[in-house]
């Protein structure tokens, strides 16, 4: 409980920082937080409830999760637009696997938590709203990656609708968006007014080109392939008022070099592995 109640309290520095283009936590002397990839998927079924509380129960500051529309225009959280790796269930002869051709109706009713074991049998495809329900009741932050399905005007726009409903937490939530199209998107569909925007990359951007996504795009964070990033990118990306985020990294050797380069979180499939931020 103590170690939870400090990586909140980690959290809350973090998001203030970002929300206000503070100065960059670690210009503060403080380690970075650790962020659950998918809840903590090292353990338990990905982009399940049950990943997301056990991410919470080892002290995260918050769980990284990814955003599919189905059919009939339903927010969900799975990362793979074909249903068959993480989930059970379905039909052999189904005409079509992508989350996007199927409804919510259907998909409600797969197993998402037997492929990674027995003991998780039953696990659902989560609905956006019970992720950041979660949120709300432990005051994490919830990392949204949104997807193909999810991207493009129509998406986004069923996602404000969603967060519409979870404006008390604005201060929680980060949309995270892989294009400069999808950064356009997000902000003509108002989703600035209901969580900070992030960029997400391979690669790392160049200060002017993310300089102008903060300035014309309201870009708050971005969050970035670990093996690309440097300290001098890292220190200028935080001089300009965003927050760093690397993805995603396990092992100790990679997190101690993360440590080291002061980014500002970490996104691990194993939190408990990242030493306590704040």
């Amino acid at each position: 409980m103590v170690m939870h109640w400090l990586f909140l309290l980690a959290a809350t520095a973090f998001w203030l920082a970002a929300a206000v283009g503070a100065t960059p936590l670690r210009a503060r002397g403080r380690l970075p937080v650790a962020v659950a990839h998918r809840g903590a998927s090292g353990d338990a079924p990905e982009n399940t409830m049950a990943a997301f509380r056990l991410a919470v129960d080892l002290g995260s500051a918050g769980f990284e999760t990814d955003l599919h529309m189905t059919a009939d225009g339903v927010v969900v959280l799975l990362h793979d637009s074909d249903i068959r790796r993480t989930t059970c269930g379905w039909p052999d002869d189904l005409p079509s696997y992508n989350i996007a051709n199927l409804e919510w109706s259907f998909v409600s009713t797969l197993d998402a938590g037997s492929w990674f074991g027995p003991e998780f049998e039953g696990e659902r495809v989560p609905l956006l709203q019970e992720g950041l329900d979660l949120a709300r009741e432990t005051g994490v932050l919830a990392y949204l990656d949104v997807k193909s399905s999810a991207t493009g005007r129509a998406g986004l726009a069923a996602i404000e609708r969603v967060l519409e409903q979870y404006r008390d937490i604005k201060e929680q939530v980060i949309v995270g968006v892989w294009s400069e199209g999808a950064l356009a998107d997000a902000v003509a569909v108002g989703l600035p007014e209901l969580s900070s925007l992030s960029f997400i990359g391979s690669v790392p951007l160049a200060a002017a080109q993310y300089i102008r996504f903060r300035d014309e795009l309201a870009l708050r964070s971005l969050n970035i392939n670990h093996a690309l990033q440097s300290q001098p990118w890292v220190a200028g990306a935080q001089e300009a008022g965003l927050q760093v985020f690397a993805w995603t990294v396990n092992d100790p050797e990679t997190i101690e070099r993360m440590v080291n380069i002061g980014v500002d979180a970490i996104v691990t499939d194993f939190p408990s592995r990242v030493p306590i931020g704040g």
